[in-house]
């Protein structure tokens, strides 16, 4: 599954309250937010949306959009493993890391527990050892201080796995993009890694367009939503 939400939900955000355009990307955006689905369609739209208003300023406003995911009522526990935690690098990318661990979320389970709960119900018995090793490698990442970009490339380098190398990839990003440990040269050096995954690209570009926008003149976010529009909504969430 793609998921090219982030960009776009950044994009709309900024030029909705800038009163400009973003008529080509209202309508993608909106069926996302609307979509019921197996794959978490909606949970990543959501948080995308989450992301933009987070960008703009509007913290509280961020973290209730990220709160309202329901998990599907049946989804795939592969593909939700990974989306749970990608919710937990939106609390990093916000600046509150220990949110991940708030075992508010989700009915009373934090976000890694979620993780781990799914990556057990994966019916593969191989996959979902692959999944539980995914969630145990996380919980390391999220207790240790973020690496520099030197180290972090290093590190990616010895991953085979990957679902794991693209995890830490967009955990990396997040890091990277929080207000605390902003190292927007970091985000950069893994473009390249990360060309393979829309997903995970349009994620490390929203993040670093997101810290920016806010001094942009309206012709370069018309611009911007002009070519997000042509490329990013011109293929949908596929299989």
């Amino acid at each position: 599954m793609t998921f090219a939400f982030d960009l776009a939900s950044v994009l709309r955000v900024e030029a909705d309250a800038r009163g400009l355009p973003a008529s080509e990307l209202a309508p993608y955006l909106d069926k996302a937010l609307a979509s019921s689905d197996n794959w978490g369609t909606a949970e990543r739209a959501l948080s995308a949306r989450a992301a933009a208003l987070f960008w703009h300023g509007r913290s509280d406003e961020a973290f209730a959009e990220l709160a309202k995911p329901p998990r599907p009522a049946m989804s795939h526990a592969g593909y939700e493993t990974i989306t749970v935690l990608s919710l937990a690098n939106r609390c990093i990318e916000f600046g509150q890391p220990e949110k991940a661990r708030d075992s508010s979320w989700l009915g009373g389970f934090s976000l890694l527990e979620e993780a781990t709960i799914q990556a057990m119900s994966v019916f593969d018995p191989q996959f979902r050892l692959e999944r539980i090793a995914l969630v145990n490698a996380y919980q390391q990442w999220l207790e240790q201080a973020a690496p520099n970009v030197d180290a972090a490339l290093e590190a990616l380098a010895r991953i085979t796995d990957y679902d794991t190398r693209l995890a830490y990839i967009d955990h990396l990003s997040a890091r990277w993009s929080s207000p605390g440990e902003r190292s927007l040269d970091g985000v950069k050096a893994l473009i390249p890694l990360a060309l393979t995954d829309a997903t995970t690209l349009d994620a490390l570009l929203a993040r670093l367009v997101g810290p920016h926008l806010s001094r942009w003149s309206d012709e370069q976010v018309a611009e911007a939503v002009r070519v997000c529009a042509g490329g990013l909504t011109s293929s949908k969430p596929s299989r």
